[in-house]
């Protein structure tokens, strides 16, 4: 009779042991998982982080490319109303060279016709 009250209490200790083993198997892959999900939430408070970083950047390169831009279109106008000028004084000047061309025309005829008169004479 010991030797089955041995083997009951032997056995009744196993079943304990395992009971308390997966108890505390159970505690650890709960702590696991709790732990696991806090290693997720940082991650995805670095992420954003990051992203709010990037973000920030692109709005200061677009608003610096916003300024960059519209000083270019001031100049852009500028030189357009320095090529319309530029524009207007070659055709006056173009102009001014066909008149000065039919003058000399003019000139070089009067110094032919001259120039026949003496020596006719």
């Amino acid at each position: 009779m010991g030797t089955v009250i041995g083997a009951i209490i032997t056995v009744l200790a196993g079943i304990i042991g395992l009971k308390l083993k997966r108890k505390k198997d159970n505690a650890e892959v709960e702590k696991t998982i709790a732990e696991t999900e806090h290693i997720e939430v940082d991650a995805d408070r670095i992420l954003i982080a990051n992203m709010n970083s990037a973000i920030a950047i692109y709005k200061t390169i677009s608003d610096d490319l916003k300024k960059e831009m519209g000083s270019l279109r001031g100049e852009l106008n500028e030189m357009r109303i320095e090529n319309a000028a530029l524009k207007l004084q070659m055709k006056t000047l173009q102009q001014e060279l066909e008149e000065v061309r039919l003058e000399n025309e003019e000139l070089k005829k009067q110094i032919i016709k001259l120039g026949k008169t003496l020596n006719n004479q």
